[in-house]
């Protein structure tokens, strides 16, 4: 039974006990009545007989229980008005939700993007090519916000590390002391940031196309080595961006052998070199 229905019952209830409560005091007040032959004390006065002593007797009783009626009517009313307002909420976040998965699947595409070119431009600088960094994707990341302003608190970890990445991978490839500077060693670090951005906003894609409604707790090293494929940062398996990989299995752990060998790396994009 839901709550409006037990207090309708109640209500009911507490109205129909009444009634059988009034009955059952007119059958016991009626001797007493008949007994005291209450008369008005004016000529003019019209004489009500049993009924005047009735309630002159339990006016205050009866005053009470409206009073009792109407505040059970008031309290029904007020809890309904509420569940309907919180229904409401409830409703609206539903479509907000909706709605920002809806235009989730474009700004992960756009932040993969983002992660692809950033590897190019890496390779270009430190080949000594003039490339520019790609600027941070601003739209897509207003994108993440909204779609995080619409889920519970256990479901946010995800987007707010793809976020986190972002930003500080930007600084550190935005600052053009550090790409002056650029050497094998900070180039693989930097190529690993990319890659990391790239294989959380990958893990995203089921369910912004509410293909799922659940989100990964982690990053595999399985879903690292696609995103060095996926992104050209390293082809070959043997690499120092896979032994990387290897080496810091706390951040990147394995999932089974049958898992990771059913992960194959989707066809890589051509990086310039």
């Amino acid at each position: 039974m839901s709550r409006d229905e037990g207090l309708a019952a109640a209500l009911f209830a507490l109205v129909i006990g009444g009634a059988i409560a009034i009955g059952i005091a007119i059958d016991v007040t009626a001797p007493l009545c008949d007994a005291a032959k209450i008369k008005s004390m004016a000529p003019d006065k019209i004489e009500f007989g049993c009924f005047e002593f009735w309630l002159n007797r339990y006016q205050t009783m009866l005053a009470g229980a409206a009073a009792l009626v109407a505040a059970t009517a008031s309290v029904f009313y007020l809890r309904r008005q509420i569940a309907q307002a919180d229904q409401h909420k409830q409703d609206q976040l539903l479509r907000d939700r909706a709605a920002a998965r809806t235009v989730l699947p474009l700004a992960l595409s756009t932040i993969c993007e983002y992660a692809s070119q950033s590897v190019r431009s890496l390779y270009a600088r430190f080949n000594g090519q003039a490339a520019e960094m790609p600027p941070i994707p601003t739209i897509a990341l207003d994108q993440l916000v909204a779609t995080v302003r619409t889920l519970e608190s256990r479901h946010v970890e995800p987007f707010a590390r793809i976020v986190q990445e972002l930003q500080v991978h930007n600084a550190r490839v935005s600052d053009r002391r550090e790409l002056r500077r650029l050497n094998e060693l900070n180039l693989h670090e930097y190529l690993l940031d990319a890659a990391e951005i790239y294989a959380r906003a990958s893990s995203l894609f089921e369910f912004a196309r509410f293909e799922t409604d659940d989100l990964p707790s982690e990053l595999f090293a399985d879903q690292m080595r696609s995103a060095l494929w996926s992104t050209g940062a390293e082809m070959d398996r043997e690499g120092p961006l896979h032994a990387m990989i290897d080496r810091r299995e706390r951040l990147y752990p394995k999932r089974s052998p049958d898992e990771e060998d059913s992960k194959r790396p989707p066809t890589p994009v051509a990086a310039v070199h």
